[in-house]
């Protein structure tokens, strides 16, 4: 009985490493952005501290839990994205949900509440890892659908091919199409 079972926890562990790399492999470019990396950094972060001081989350009567070591660095990892993608957006005319963001947990480190800060924090950064990693998938999609598309196309009579017009297209021309702009 144990040997069966050491035996399927082994091939449930090889699958999961195989998925796991198949993941990595797929979206290596989604997981090696600094967005992505701060995003876990600081949910990792905030997750030790949760378990550390769970009353910091909870709301607790004492400020001091809240304002623990690792409160504070997952509350300045994750700020620290935040802010920079702040001050670009500024510098460039984009006034986003970052601005605001940035105030606030600005804001909850200057009171000492670093897990409301760092709360906020992981919760923006994980909309946009989200909406990054949806991204990713639909890009992935539409790679795997261009490939699908014929380099001829037949013509005439008598089953003779011709060279598609496809391969003369941008991908981002074809991406128009796709998404319903006429083509040029």
């Amino acid at each position: 009985m144990q040997k069966a079972t050491f035996t399927y926890l082994r091939a449930a562990c090889r699958r999961c490493m195989r998925s796991g790399r198949a993941f990595l492999g797929r979206y290596r470019e989604f997981m090696t952005e600094p967005a992505t990396l701060f995003t876990l950094g600081s949910l990792l972060l905030l997750i030790a501290a949760g378990i550390q001081s769970p009353a910091g989350l909870l709301g607790s009567d004492d400020p001091s839990r809240a304002s623990t070591g690792l409160y504070l660095a997952a509350a300045l990892v994750g700020s620290a994205y935040i802010w920079w993608s702040a001050f670009q957006g500024i510098r460039v005319g984009d006034f986003t949900a970052d601005i605001p963001v940035s105030l606030a947990t600005l804001a909850a480190l200057a009171i000492g509440q670093y897990s409301a800060a760092a709360v906020v924090a992981v919760l923006l950064l994980l909309g946009g890892a989200m909406e990054g990693f949806v991204a990713a998938r639909s890009n992935k999609a539409l790679e795997a659908l261009a490939t699908l598309l014929p380099t001829a196309s037949p013509c005439g009579a008598r089953g003779k091919t011709c060279p598609s017009l496809w391969p003369s297209y941008k991908w981002a021309t074809f991406c128009s199409s796709v998404l319903g702009s006429a083509l040029p």
